[in-house]
């Protein structure tokens, strides 16, 4: 049997089940196309949610369409650049036709996501399955509609009621405090505890109490005080999702007390899993677990249960780093051929020590005993504001990043993650050196977007070279700056993690909440007045009973309506309720 239209050949496979290939092109195995789809799709769908939308690119002779509708519960798309291509699979496999998927063959991208975005609405993100040798026939026709799917998909996530809760201090407390300010400009209504406000009593009972036994226990009370903080006020607040990053103050204790009133939690874990190895005890505690490593610790979270773990790299803030004008007094006091910022882990003490001749300013803390790095310590080793690290990021010829290391001399050959630095320096306009990391050429591109050493020789060589050639400089930083603005700010990380949690939330919490308008109009009866009342408040974004309340009070200036009046007393007799602890 063979069948031919336009370079398109349909014959049978060795297993006796028909293969596809044009000009040349196998689009399925020449043994056994069912089973190879099968284990395709197992593969592309083992991280999916089973009731997310999924594309699939390519149609071939459809037996990847079939092995995923097999697999998966979620609606179907099938997306076909090649009108002929589907022609000829309809006329060879007849029970395409009744297979309870949409398929779109042969049409123009824009029309294709507008189909798509239409007939399977999303809420968080569109999940996509590749039949390899389609893509590669058309790969320009596939990336354009994946690009557009995702921004629309990006744009359709409503406005939440989102809580974050930061740690007392330490490197993960900005993170904390950009991902509020991001989610903030993504539209959504973000409540931010920012837990900076212990560090001083924090402080106070690390030096007052000796006693490591009495200093823990204190500590612990500490942190149960801003756990249950964060419980009182989802509740409260009609809170969507409580967001947290490492070390943010939580207790197993609140982390339960939010699973039962239904309020997801996300945790975002920014340290090196083989070194902080607490996520051990607490992966499972949280709805959704983000991490700066993928590989063997996804496969390790996946082990202990926690099945909703996505890789999240880090990003900049382009509103807090960016280029800045410096005065020459400024650029004076923190300039200098090369710098580097960070606390003195043993590698960069290694390393830098052998920076001797450099006009080289260290800045930061934990440099004790720092020997022949002394001449080169700033300000005694006392730790830098944010405000003065984005100077000096903006005014040294060449930033120096080499990620820590507790256990090397030197570059540390297995490294992976990219620190906070990386996208910082990057986003600053500044130029960077940084040591050779796995997942560095996924996020730049070296030699054009970030320069790259792997050992200390390599490193002054670079040295040399690059304050010999200053213009190669500021092109590589130009082009560094240019990719963070694009790919690598904290809305976009924030934007990927609301897609993902939203992947398999069927709605926000808020909405079972009875403090909340949605919670109000669940249980509401026959009353037309105030159910416009309320609709017209959450259209305009509002989410909570005191909120309209509040608007009410600070805009009235005559009579109330009816509907005006009825839910200000609704709302009186709940608060009395509350205080009475009878709701």
């Amino acid at each position: 049997m063979l069948k031919k239209a336009n370079k398109i050949e349909i014959f049978p496979a060795r297993s006796g089940t028909l293969t596809m290939r044009i000009s040349g092109n196998m689009l399925h195995s020449l043994y056994d196309p069912v089973k190879e789809a099968q284990t395709i799709a197992k593969a592309a769908l083992a991280d999916v949610p089973e009731e997310a939308p999924v594309v699939i690119l390519g149609l071939g002779l459809g037996y990847l369409a079939q092995a995923v509708k097999a697999l998966h519960r979620g609606s179907l798309a099938v997306v076909e650049a090649d009108d002929a291509v589907a022609r000829a699979a309809l006329s060879a496999q007849p029970w395409l036709e009744h297979n309870d998927v949409l398929y779109l063959a042969g049409q123009p991208v824009a029309k294709v996501v507008e189909n798509i975005f239409n007939t399977l609405p999303v809420k968080g993100r569109y999940y996509f399955v590749r039949n390899a040798p389609s893509v590669k026939l058309h790969p320009d026709y596939y990336s354009e509609i994946e690009r557009l799917l995702a921004e629309r998909s990006r744009a359709n996530i409503e406005r939440l009621n989102i809580l974050v809760s930061t740690p007392f201090y330490g490197g993960s407390l900005p993170i904390a405090r950009y991902c509020a300010a991001a989610l903030t400009r993504l539209g959504h209504n973000v409540i931010t505890l920012d837990n900076a406000v212990f560090e001083p009593l924090h402080s106070r009972i690390e030096s007052n109490l000796r006693s490591r036994h009495y200093r823990h226990k204190v500590l612990n009370q500490l942190t149960s005080v801003a756990a249950d903080e964060i419980v009182l006020l989802a509740e409260e607040r009609a809170i969507d999702l409580v967001f947290l990053v490492a070390q943010s103050l939580i207790t197993p204790e609140a982390l339960s007390a939010l699973r039962q009133m239904g309020v997801p939690t996300a945790f975002w874990f920014v340290e090196e899993w083989q070194l902080f190895t607490y996520w051990q005890e607490w992966a499972t505690r949280y709805d959704y677990f983000f991490t700066i490593q993928k590989g063997e610790f996804l496969s390790a979270l996946a082990q202990r249960g926690n099945k909703k773990a996505k890789y999240l790299p880090l990003a900049a803030d382009p509103f807090v780093h960016r280029p800045l004008e410096l005065s020459a007094l400024e650029s004076v006091a923190y300039g200098s051929d090369i710098s580097h910022i960070g606390a003195g882990y043993r590698n960069r003490r290694v390393v830098f020590s052998g920076l001797q001749g450099f006009d080289f300013k260290l800045w930061g803390n934990d440099w004790n005993g720092a020997g022949a790095l002394e001449p080169f310590l700033q300000r005694n080793g006392e730790r830098i504001s944010t405000e003065e690290t984005v100077k000096i990021f903006n005014v040294a010829k060449i930033n120096l990043n080499l990620h820590s290391s507790s256990y090397h001399d030197g570059v540390n050959p297995d490294g992976d993650y990219l620190n906070p630095r990386t996208y910082e320096i990057a986003a600053c306009g500044g130029f960077q050196l940084v040591d050779r990391r796995e997942y560095l050429a996924d996020q730049f591109q070296i030699g054009k977007e970030i320069a790259v050493f792997d050992n200390i020789t390599e490193l002054k060589d670079k040295i040399r070279y690059y304050l010999d050639h200053p213009e190669e400089r500021l092109a590589i930083a130009r082009a560094g700056r240019q990719r963070v603005l694009a790919e690598h700010t904290y809305e976009r990380r924030m934007t990927e993690a609301l897609q993902f949690i939203y992947s398999y939330e069927t709605a926000p919490a808020s909405r079972r909440n009875p403090n909340s308008v949605d919670g109000m109009l669940n249980v509401l009866g026959d009353e037309p007045e105030l159910r416009a009342l309320l609709e017209s408040q959450r259209a305009a974004g509002i989410v909570t009973v005191e909120e309209i309340s509040r608007q009410i009070l600070s805009r009235r200036t005559g009579d109330l309506t009816r509907a005006e009046g009825i839910f200000l007393l609704m709302n009186e007799f709940r608060l009395w309720a509350q205080d009475k602890d009878l709701a």
